[in-house]
């Protein structure tokens, strides 16, 4: 008789990770996917006592931070574009849009997954038994901005001046990539997506 004996260690064999900048931002269920990601590789609790402190992430989770996030920075970037395209005015709005940092841009991708949803559907629905007051009491929890439904119960695209409003409002209370993270995780942990 005859055995084989394999040693693994858990160093030389792991399972592929998904690539997160891949990740399309088309609805608010998809904020799931960076959600999970965040959870996945980040300790919520300590992410909120470093915002809490205002402690920096080392490099190396900044950079792990950037790449979860990037989805919603690429969606904002989209946003942005969309806006000042559509844009008939020039104004210190739009200029202060231009000059949006990556946390800046990610807060954008954020809101504009919202709007979108309600330009396709005037009662936003996910996973049909989700309405849109769950949404909007969701949205203004993680955001700390009760007053989120009027930058966003607008048809078409926000103006550059509520959108540059909302980003300062939100701002105030998430600062960096870590709040943008906890924003993130915050409203899909009121969705449910954790359960």
């Amino acid at each position: 008789m005859f055995f084989l004996l394999l040693g693994c260690s858990t160093n030389s064999v792991e399972a592929p990770e998904r690539d997160t900048t891949k990740i399309e931002l088309e609805t608010i269920a998809d904020l799931d996917l960076v959600a999970n990601n965040i959870e996945s590789n980040f300790k919520i609790e300590h992410l909120l006592d470093m915002h809490n402190s205002q402690a920096k992430l080392n490099h190396d989770k900044l950079e792990k931070l950037e790449e979860v996030l990037k989805p919603l920075v690429q969606k904002g970037n989209d946003y942005r574009k969309k806006i000042v395209e559509n844009s008939t005015e020039n104004n210190q709005y739009l200029k202060d849009l231009e000059n949006l940092s990556d946390e800046e841009l990610a807060m954008v991708g954020f809101l504009s997954l919202f709007e979108k949803e309600m330009e396709n559907k005037k009662r936003m629905k996910v996973a049909g038994n989700i309405d849109g007051g769950r949404i909007m009491s969701c949205l203004s929890i993680a955001t700390g901005y009760s007053s989120i439904k009027a930058v966003l119960d607008v048809s078409g695209l926000m103006s550059a001046r509520t959108l540059i409003a909302a980003v300062k409002a939100i701002g105030k209370r998430y600062l960096g990539y870590i709040g943008v993270a906890i924003l993130v995780y915050s409203f899909a942990d009121c969705m449910g997506a954790f359960e």
